[in-house]
């Protein structure tokens, strides 16, 4: 039951951010700055970056990403972005599927099938900040319940 308020919180956020982006983007397309980023190599390069205006301040990963064992395939490129993620101490959760991640940073169909997206990062939250904070606090929390069954 937590597990779905999460989701669904985290699918709302990232569909809010998505519309105000686009709606910035129509009024002034030079000031528009970008509040999502998607897919897997471009969050390792954003993760890194050195401006603290472009790096992530959460990550959303499907847990439904395909399993690929070749060299660069999706089980490299995912060890490398957890770890940069850990490295830069990036929050980062595993929700969602892929069409849910990409219908909600996209909100759209393309030529008769959903638009999937492996990873969504959230750079930019201006607006929102009480959203985050409830989603970073009600994930916070579930972690540390998950630990303390584990343990």
């Amino acid at each position: 039951m937590l597990y779905d308020h999460a989701e669904r919180a985290i699918l709302t956020l990232i569909n809010r951010l998505s519309l105000r982006y686009q709606l910035k983007k129509k009024k002034s397309p030079l000031k528009a700055r970008k509040r999502l980023i998607s897919g897997l190599n471009e969050i390792i390069r954003a993760s890194k970056s050195k401006l603290d205006g472009h790096r992530p301040r959460l990550v959303v990963i499907a847990v439904d990403v395909q399993v690929n064992p070749l060299e660069c395939g999706t089980d490299e490129t995912m060890h490398k972005l957890i770890c940069a993620l850990n490295d830069n101490q990036i929050p980062y959760y595993f929700a969602c599927t892929r069409t849910e991640l990409g219908v909600s940073l996209y909100g759209k169909v393309m030529y008769g099938n959903k638009v999937k997206c492996a990873c969504v990062a959230i750079v930019d939250y201006q607006g929102s900040e009480v959203e985050m904070t409830a989603l970073t606090t009600m994930m916070h929390n579930s972690r540390s319940k998950f630990n303390t069954l584990t343990n």
